[in-house]
């Protein structure tokens, strides 16, 4: 059955245990007073989440078998990195159990 929510984190490690897959690894680089805001869908078959945060970081990204996830930048002004290749608005980057990002 389909659901959704919203959470809203202040605490980084709270934040990274609420997030997709759960073996990741962020570390904050920007300077200030963090907080983030997950939006999550669940339909049968697939998981959608947008998150939006305060503050710059690096994001260690490794899927579970059989997970698979296509990442994006939903702000035009803030762009994503991914390997090290800026994304431009018409970018996806994949996510896969073989490769970590």
């Amino acid at each position: 059955m389909p659901c959704s929510s919203v959470s809203r984190y202040t605490d980084i490690n709270d934040f990274r245990h609420a997030l997709q897959p759960t073996n990741s690894e962020i570390v904050i680089t920007g300077t200030g007073c963090f907080s983030a805001r997950i939006v999550t869908i669940d339909l049968p078959r697939l998981r959608l989440q947008r998150v939006d945060e305060t503050l710059a970081r690096a994001w260690l990204v490794q899927m579970a078998d059989p997970q698979m996830a296509i990442g994006f930048s939903a702000s035009p002004g803030q762009p994503m990195r991914c390997q090290g290749f800026v994304l431009g608005s018409d970018d996806l980057a994949l996510f896969t159990p073989a490769q970590p990002v």
